[in-house]
């Protein structure tokens, strides 16, 4: 019975001791995106009473929604050193309007220092445009492209900005 019992436990060892071995390779090549494209669908923007989750912030002074976006880079190795071009425009989100280019500004380029893994900027749009046009849903595919290092995650390069105008305002007291 020992020798039965040997017989199979052994070679049933074996085989599970040299099949644990993970041959999948992962890929840890570094990897330029946008963090705010991963949300989904789209990057929605409608207001939210709780701090911590705001993707925005209201900036009064100044009659602007600030809208938080930026780049990152995965993988692992050395950080930073790139820069990227930022552009908006396309086509918008289902049920919305394309927001005017004279309602929002933003940078048209970032960049990630040396020994970082990231950087954010500001879509700042015009707080009396959204107040003017409180009834409508506007939307801004936010691209960034002619990356100076690595390379990009071709899926998350773009970020459909989808703004709630009336949440937004509404949840703001505005």
């Amino acid at each position: 019975m020992k020798k039965l019992l040997y017989a199979v436990l052994l070679p049933l060892a074996a085989v599970l001791l040299s099949s644990c071995e993970d041959e999948r390779e992962i890929d840890v090549t570094p990897r330029v995106y946008m963090p705010q494209s991963t949300w989904g669908q789209t990057y929605v923007v409608n207001g939210t009473q709780s701090k911590d989750n705001k993707n925005y912030e209201i900036d009064k002074a100044n009659n602007k929604v600030n809208i938080f976006l930026g780049v990152y880079q995965s993988g692992v190795g050395e950080l930073g050193g790139f820069s990227v071009d930022i552009s908006a425009g396309g086509v918008p989100v289902d049920e919305t309007m394309l927001l005017p280019e004279s309602a929002y500004d933003m940078p048209s380029k970032i960049s990630v220092a040396e020994g970082k893994r990231e950087n954010y900027f500001w879509l700042e749009v015009d707080l009396h445009f959204l107040l003017k046009n409180r009834s409508t849903d506007y939307s801004l595919p936010v691209s960034i492209s002619n990356l100076t290092k690595w390379q990009f995650n071709d899926k998350y390069t773009t970020t459909k900005v989808h703004i709630k105008t009336s949440e937004l305002l509404s949840k703001e007291g505005l």
